[in-house]
């Protein structure tokens, strides 16, 4: 895979670097608390792009407002370093870098948290581009917009269609810019840009027990709530299943509207055609 999250083996705020400055990546949820904060540094960058230094880091900042301009997270760019991006232990500077990685990815990123109360913070987040793969602006913009995803808390979504996509659960594509799935991922983690409006659901399950039930013979209905965490109203335009085995009984249905912070809880059940 294309990128990592690991839990850090020092305490949140040891050293100067290291304080809670800015935090989700899901299952359990990691973010900043404030503005990502990156450096650049352009050893290492490839032939086609080492004579222009400031087309790479204009690029990259383009690629990240591609999320900033959607959702509420922000970014502070702090300059170039000497700092390479590692994937060994959280130093407190993120730095988006040249190097060499698996020849089969464009990119990676690897990122550090530290539990601080109920919440996981993101602290160091460090993306590696390949100084092999990586042979244009558009290639970098491509990859950059994927792994600012994962530099800011998303993993891979199960959604194909999606610039999110990745394995195991999808494969990789060639999207360019965050999709539907995307933003309500990012919004989920970081609400709406200030001046913005938006509805969205955030508290939708993984995933639904329904216990046990006879090949033939509906289930017991389960009820799943959604609740618009944005900002305008949510207007249901279609519901749609894609396995025949399950059905959508009833409430939520095409032309319900769920105002701001309100919910609609929908019942579903299942009907087993096979054993198993």
């Amino acid at each position: 895979s294309d990128h990592h999250l690991q839990l850090a083996s020092i305490p949140l705020g040891t050293g100067t670097q290291l304080a809670p400055k800015y935090l989700y990546l899901f299952s359990p949820a990691a973010r900043w608390m404030g503005p990502l904060r990156w450096r650049y540094n352009h050893a290492g960058a490839p032939a086609g792009l080492a004579t222009d230094k400031a087309a790479i880091v204009a690029q990259i900042t383009k690629s990240f407002e591609k999320w900033s301009s959607q959702c509420g997270i922000t970014y502070v760019y702090e300059g170039e370093t000497t700092v390479a991006p590692n994937a060994t232990a959280p130093d407190g500077v993120s730095v988006v870098g040249w190097g060499t990685i698996d020849p089969g990815l464009g990119a990676w990123t690897y990122a550090w948290y530290q539990q601080n109360g109920n919440d996981r913070v993101i602290f160091d987040a460090d993306v590696t581009l390949s100084a092999a793969n990586v042979a244009s602006l558009s290639d970098l913009d491509r990859l950059m917009t994927h792994e600012w995803g994962h530099a800011m808390g998303l993993d891979h979504s199960n959604t194909e269609s999606s610039l999110m996509a990745g394995p195991p659960s999808t494969h990789y594509n060639a999207l360019v810019t965050p999709q539907a799935d995307d933003l309500r991922g990012c919004r989920c983690q970081y609400g709406l840009p200030a001046g913005a409006s938006g509805a969205y659901a955030c508290a939708l399950p993984s995933k639904i027990d329904f216990g046990s039930a006879a090949v033939g013979s509906p289930s017991a209905a389960q009820a799943v709530t959604m609740t618009n965490s944005g900002n305008a109203p949510l207007s249901i335009q279609s519901s749609t299943v894609a396995n025949p085995q399950f059905r959508h009984v009833a409430g939520c249905t095409p032309g319900t509207v769920v105002m701001p912070g309100q919910s609609c809880t929908m019942q579903v059940q299942v009907t087993p055609s096979t054993t198993g």
